[in-house]
């Protein structure tokens, strides 16, 4: 049984239901304390009736004693990969708390795209190349800080490796460093008939 459990809808301004789109359940990781990209919690294609559900565990987020809950927001995105709704963040959402995990989303279109700023990957490369600067800053180091130092090198290669080898970006659901110009879409092809979820 997974630890959060999401529900929700989608369907047009006259209430008709949209179904050939996928959602993706983000984490915010934009606190003072935080300083590496929101996780992505779970993706699925919407049903046939406009429903979705997306489960998820705590060690999905879970990133120390200061995040005992999850800064939930959706992403929708169309046929094509293309970002075309980004939802409010609901802050510290709690596993029992219904209202808060469920997702009732009306789309003015399935065409339109949201603002590059509101893309959760706008800055990718830019965290990227900030925690390769950050290494620089720890040249001389004290025999108690090499845990510190290895905890930010892997991570500074662990983001380097997602967000720029192409093969992973499929599997987390990456478009590529310059979002609005790489969409899921291949000859024409939309990103569902490559891969389904």
């Amino acid at each position: 049984m997974p630890d959060y459990l999401i529900k929700g809808s989608v369907c047009d301004n006259q209430g008709n239901k949209i179904t050939d789109v996928k959602v993706q359940a983000m984490n915010s990781d934009h606190r003072l304390w935080q300083y590496h990209n929101d996780e992505m919690l779970g993706s699925v294609w919407v049903d046939t009736n406009g429903k979705f559900e997306i489960s998820f565990d705590k060690k999905d987020f879970f990133a120390g004693f200061l995040e005992n809950n999850p800064d939930l927001y959706l992403i929708i995105r169309n046929s094509f990969g293309q970002i075309i709704k980004k939802t409010e963040i609901r802050k510290s959402v709690k596993s029992t708390d219904i209202k808060n995990l469920t997702f009732d989303i009306k789309l003015d279109s399935t065409k339109e795209t949201v603002p590059y700023s509101e893309n959760p990957y706008s800055n990718s490369i830019d965290t990227v190349m900030s925690s390769f600067g950050k290494l620089g800053e720890s040249v001389d180091i004290h025999p108690a800080d090499y845990p510190r130092v290895l905890e930010q090198l892997i991570g500074t290669v662990s983001d380097w490796l997602l967000y720029t080898t192409e093969s992973m970006w499929k599997v987390i659901g990456y478009d590529g460093p310059q979002v609005p110009r790489y969409p899921w879409k291949q000859n024409d092809t939309p990103y569902k008939k490559l891969w389904t979820a």
